[in-house]
């Protein structure tokens, strides 16, 4: 005999150390590691992963199927749009707007914002006597 089926939507799976404020709102399906932190005001779409030790700020919106490394700082004010990948260890300063299916490499600090769609270029690097590149300056293609 055949049964109804219903759609179920999916759950969040929320690590018991991760500290969700009272007023951030998160989508379904989510997953959100160990010490992750989403302040008042955050808001999170469905799908994203969001890894240990991230710092997401006040009014900052993710959008859907975001996964954001372990130990970002994500500022307040920040808006991501779907389908974003933020390497672990990126800082994003306040107010810049991520576009969507940008990339943002591991360590990097975002300070503009990311268009979709676009590549970055390396348009001058600094190097040391006792290093190869220490800093690498991007700009949009």
């Amino acid at each position: 005999m055949l049964q109804e089926v219903r759609h179920v939507q999916p759950v969040n799976a929320i690590h018991p150390k991760a500290t969700i404020s009272e007023l951030a709102a998160i989508g379904y399906g989510n997953f959100i590691d160990c010490h992750a932190y989403l302040a008042p005001g955050s808001k999170t779409g469905s799908h994203c992963l969001i890894h240990a030790n991230v710092f997401i700020g006040v009014e900052t919106i993710l959008g859907d199927f975001v996964q954001v490394g372990a130990g970002s700082n994500i500022n307040p004010g920040v808006t991501i749009a779907d389908e974003v990948f933020i390497g672990s260890g990126v800082t994003i300063v306040s107010g810049v707007t991520i576009g969507k299916g940008a990339r943002i490499g591991a360590g990097s600090v975002v300070v503009a914002p990311v268009k979709a769609g676009k590549p970055f270029l390396v348009i001058r690097q600094k190097r040391s006597a006792n290093s190869l590149v220490r800093f690498k300056i991007l700009t949009s293609a």
